[in-house]
């Protein structure tokens, strides 16, 4: 059976365009191979389902609201940033004016210097509420 790209999106929960540039560009998301898919007329592209539901399932696997650092080590911006799925840049200028990002307040740094760092229990708080935010928005 096959799922159009929108309801495949929405299992990912990414957006249709989003899906739509990689399917058509480099056929994979984040390293991660897309199932197979057909054109159809109309410019309808499809997902075969159960290949659909198991890249679903590696999709979400991927995605740790902890993160993997030990107790007292602190987290780089860019770790954080790619943790929570934000441009580096984005959140850097949110945590040095503080700027909300989606609504949420990103934690201050621990540690500056030559580079901001961030404690792991702000940085899963964080996370997890811009993940609920955006869950809301879509």
């Amino acid at each position: 059976m096959l799922i159009p790209l929108d309801v495949f999106a929405e299992m990912l929960e990414v957006s249709p365009s989003q899906l739509l540039l990689a399917t058509r560009s480099r056929r994979e998301m984040e390293g991660i191979q897309l199932p197979r898919h057909e054109a159809l007329p109309g410019a309808v592209i499809m997902f075969d389902e159960t290949e659909a539901t198991v890249f679903s399932r590696i999709w979400h696997d991927r995605i740790q609201l902890q993160p993997d650092v030990p107790e007292g080590v602190s987290v780089t911006l860019c770790a954080f940033a790619e943790l929570a799925g934000i441009a580096p840049l984005v959140l850097y200028q949110a945590v040095t004016s503080g700027r909300k990002v989606k609504g949420v307040r990103p934690p201050s740094p621990a540690a500056t210097g030559v580079q901001l760092m961030f404690e792991p229990v702000a940085v899963s708080r964080f996370v997890g509420a811009y993940r609920s935010v955006m869950k809301k928005n879509r």
